[in-house]
């Protein structure tokens, strides 16, 4: 596991107190889940380390909730400090959170730089990505430092004498220190509460968005028994991986022929029809791409209209396409060059353009 960069005898003793974290609560509960969105490489090793962390600190954060349930103010008793060893046992497990997170937050900051250097040509995921490393930013942790004064306190409230109700009272000194701190002790556990909170909404975000990261890749045995509308999902997610901004996939009325529609970093408009036939055995024909050809002009004329399947094109569709370059066209071959071998939209479609 590698944490970023720093003394040598500093990383291996945080790997050291992460990894007695992880022995402490186990198993992430979604541990060994076989995701298909996620592709193995640095991506993955990232996804499961996020998780890890993530469990670490729910735990922490559920034990504090479990154990000790929010309550507006602290009650004493006329004669004793009867909620003093409650209120103890609170702080130390808010020590312990915190000492926790002191160990896991860094880690997870270290990690978010490793996000933010991975190889990533899709635009929304790196913005995603550097939104949630912004926001991790401005996540402040709770000032401990009145953590010894309170104990000092709760430690006195706890004494046996005290506990036993008729023999001895709690000197008014003592119960006004105890009302303040132990007021300060929900203060504090609140803030501890939700800062951890902010750090498990991190890690979902991060997790959720790392995943997609992953640059895309699949098989023509798998497109072949997707369903159309999968089809037309992986049609944008890999016109997102290659940097374009996908602003709609999946078709419908008055959709002019386009089932995606992207626009690259200068404007231009990108407007696919997707078709896909079970198990490849098929073929579109000229009117498909008349029909988007047309689309895509009422558009704009600079718009770049593509039919992508899985199967083929019939002789009039390729001639009619082919003519003055009016529609591009992505078949079985080029489908797989794009998907199955990770290349570009631009390396997929060069052939096809006019030679000068």
């Amino acid at each position: 596991m590698s944490f970023g960069e720093g003394a040598l005898g500093g990383k291996l003793e945080v790997e050291r107190r992460v990894e007695e974290l992880y022995a402490k609560y186990g198993s992430p509960r979604w541990a060994g889940r076989t995701d298909p969105d996620t592709t193995p490489g640095r991506h993955l090793d990232l996804h499961a380390e996020f998780e890890r962390l993530q469990w670490v600190i729910y735990c922490g954060f559920l034990t504090v909730e479990n154990d000790h349930p929010q309550r507006d103010a602290p009650t004493f008793t006329g004669l004793g400090l009867r909620d003093g060893p409650a209120d103890l046992a609170l702080l130390r497990q808010l020590v312990d959170l915190e000492a926790e997170l002191a160990v896991t937050v860094p880690v997870v900051q270290a990690l978010l730089q490793q996000v933010l250097a991975l190889p990533c040509r899709s635009q929304d995921a790196r913005e995603e990505v550097q939104k949630i490393v912004a926001c991790a930013r401005d996540l402040e942790a709770p000032d401990m430092s009145a953590v010894d004064a309170i104990e000092r306190t709760l430690l006195h409230a706890c004494s046996p004498v005290l506990q036993l109700d008729g023999l001895f009272e709690a000197t008014p000194k003592l119960m006004r220190l105890y009302k303040d701190h132990a007021t300060i002790l929900y203060e504090l556990r609140e803030e501890l509460v939700s800062y951890a909170c902010s750090w498990i909404d991190t890690l979902d975000a991060v997790i959720n968005t790392v995943k997609w990261m992953a640059p895309v890749v699949a098989s023509m045995a798998d497109i072949d028994v997707l369903h159309h509308s999968k089809f037309e999902r992986l049609v944008a997610d890999l016109l997102d991986r290659d940097g374009y901004r996908v602003l709609r996939s999946g078709g419908g009325a008055g959709d002019q022929g386009a089932d995606v529609l992207a626009v690259d970093e200068f404007g231009r408009y990108i407007m696919v029809q997707a078709k896909h036939f079970t198990g490849g055995k098929g073929s579109v024909g000229q009117p498909v791409a008349q029909h988007l050809y047309g689309g895509a002009n009422a558009i704009h004329p600079s718009t770049l209209p593509i039919v992508v399947t899985n199967g083929t094109f019939t002789g009039s569709a390729k001639v009619w396409s082919k003519e003055q370059y009016r529609v591009r066209l992505i078949g079985r071959e080029e489908l797989a060059r794009w998907s199955e071998g990770g290349e570009s939209l631009a390396s997929v479609l060069r052939p096809q353009q006019r030679s000068h």
